[in-house]
């Protein structure tokens, strides 16, 4: 029998929750006199309409029916943060092999033992290399958006040259402003989901060195772990 409250605030909700209606009832404090009432009308069937009938009782029911509302928010937010990161996770990893093999390029193409005809494939490897790295820093998620353009999500993030977006560097007179996409996942937390590539990557040439490349994570990123653990909380 569905019990309910003004034909939308349903009292057997409180069976979602994984805990008894005693413990439930030693958690809220000064709502024990309602949860008396609401452990007779579990057993007798009967139906609070309106808020006169009985306030107290109604304004908990109200309230809990809030609770639960935002903790499978919540849980909304959790999953979703989990999949997007997971994505970026993976996407950046393929970044880190692919400067990995950069590196190992370029440290062949400083032994002398290096002829044109070596040199020359060791280039090409290079310029495949800068093509899937740039096809990496632009990957997009399954609506089309950038993984790495924070609340510029339909901004290309770097150009065919690695040359970053104007909109999204800080330094430019362009920048528009971008910040972090985050999802909040309990009342006093949130995780970044998409951060712009300019606060992840730093890309920099020399004429000595041949060029640097790092990637940085924001203090606010979550791994998909942490998040695995905050989910079992709802």
């Amino acid at each position: 029998m569905s019990t309910s409250i003004s034909g939308a605030v349903a009292v057997d909700q409180l069976g979602q929750y994984d805990f008894p209606i005693a413990a439930l009832c030693l958690s809220l404090r000064g709502f024990g006199y309602a949860c008396f009432y609401f452990h007779g009308f579990f057993a007798t069937g009967v139906k609070l309409t309106n808020p006169a009938q009985d306030p107290v009782a109604f304004s908990t029911a109200s309230d809990l029916s809030v609770l639960n509302s935002k903790q499978n928010q919540y849980s909304t937010n959790i999953d979703n943060a989990t999949g997007k990161i997971q994505v970026q996770e993976s996407t950046l990893g393929s970044i880190t092999t692919m400067l990995q093999s950069v590196r190992d390029v370029a440290i062949q193409a400083n032994n002398a033992a290096q002829n044109g005809t070596s040199l020359s494939a060791l280039t090409d490897q290079l310029d495949q290399l800068q093509k899937a790295l740039a096809g990496q820093m632009n990957a997009t998620d399954e609506r089309g958006e950038y993984l790495f353009s924070g609340t510029a999500a339909r901004e290309k993030p770097y150009d065919a040259s690695g040359q970053l977006n104007p909109a999204l560097d800080s330094t430019s007179p362009s920048f528009q402003n971008v910040t972090s996409v985050k999802l909040a996942i309990s009342d006093q937390q949130s995780v970044a989901i998409n951060q712009p590539a300019g606060q992840i990557f730093q890309l920099s040439s020399s004429a000595t060195t041949g060029g640097n490349a790092s990637i940085h994570y924001d203090p606010a990123r979550k791994s998909p772990d942490y998040l695995s653990k905050c989910a079992k909380r709802y």
